[in-house]
């Protein structure tokens, strides 16, 4: 007994030795604190669009990835952020991801790794080059400097911004055109198959949906949603939509680049909105209406009252 506690108060006085040395660190003697906030309106609504964050630690100098971390829902409703007390002193360069669910996968994110090489993208992207599922996660981003000195409590604040745009498209009529009873398939160009760790969208892919009739309605608006990158509308905007036939797969209708540009524009004039990619709304979702009337279409932003059938309660 007495050579174990013999050994215990050798090893404390050599730890302690080691703290008071003048170039030792001791990551126990302070807190560094990582806050995540979503600012919308002058109020944190972090809480009601953030349920995960996939945190990447790199060091600033190197760019090289020294800790990731996810940080859960149960976690978060505990506290939003965390805590990275282990860091040696030292610059840190922080990098944020929200909502990277079941749809994104993480790749060059393996401690080593070089920042420029890092990035988030739908899963099965690139190897395979096939139209993807539209309905991409609701990815947020966060991107932050962390200096760790080698005294004293550290915090700082992650703010996120989201980094994507919400399609709907509702396709109401289409029977009356192709006489097909089956719900029609969507398909946009133009979309993203990653983001670098600047939040910068990256390779070009196809994404490919099936709509949903909304049988609840006298109409029975055919629905499908949409997840894409970030843009704005200007010369940089390539889209082209497509709809499909779900029974030959035949095109029946196209909205090209000029088309949607003006679809955008109009948008952008009608909500006051001058840059979809600095627009601060956690959500943004924009409606696109196609409408078959016999031989014609009518494409709109603005999406109709449809009408409830009878004993349908409204929710």
């Amino acid at each position: 007994m007495k050579l174990l506690r013999t050994t215990l108060i050798l090893l404390c006085a050599t730890l302690l030795y080691g703290c008071l040395e003048e170039t030792a660190y001791c990551p126990t003697d302070r807190d560094i604190v990582v806050r995540f906030v979503y600012v919308y309106n002058g109020d944190d609504v972090f809480s009601g669009n953030v349920e995960m964050v996939n945190l990447f630690v790199f060091d600033n100098t190197s760019g090289l990835l020294v800790h990731s971390e996810l940080v859960n829902y149960y976690q978060l409703e505990q506290f939003a952020g965390t805590m990275l007390n282990y860091l040696e002193p030292g610059e840190y360069r922080l990098v944020a991801w929200g909502n990277a669910g079941q749809h994104s996968t993480f790749g060059r994110v393996n401690e080593g790794d070089h920042f420029n090489t890092s990035y988030v993208g739908r899963q099965g992207v690139p190897r395979n080059t096939n139209a993807q599922p539209g309905n991409g996660d609701r990815l947020h981003f966060a991107p932050g400097l962390l200096t760790v000195p080698r005294s004293g409590d550290v915090e700082i604040t992650m703010s996120f911004a989201r980094a994507y745009i919400g399609l709907e498209v509702f396709v109401v009529n289409k029977f009356l055109y192709t006489g097909e009873l089956l719900p029609p398939i969507i398909e946009i160009d133009g979309a993203s198959s990653h983001f670098d760790f600047d939040r910068a969208p990256g390779g070009n892919i196809t994404l490919r949906e099936a709509t949903v009739v909304q049988a609840q309605f006298v109409e029975r608006p055919a629905v499908t949603m949409f997840r894409t990158k970030l843009f704005d509308n200007n010369a940089n905007l390539v889209k082209q939509l497509r709809v499909h036939s779900a029974v030959d797969n035949e095109v029946h209708f196209t909205i090209d680049t000029p088309m949607f540009r003006q679809i955008i524009a109009q948008y952008m004039a009608d909500n006051g909105i001058g840059s979809l990619k600095n627009d601060v709304s956690p959500r943004r979702v924009i409606p696109i209406v196609i409408e078959f009337t016999g031989q014609e279409v009518e494409v709109s932003i603005m999406v109709p009252n449809f009408e409830l059938l009878p004993g349908i309660p409204v929710s």
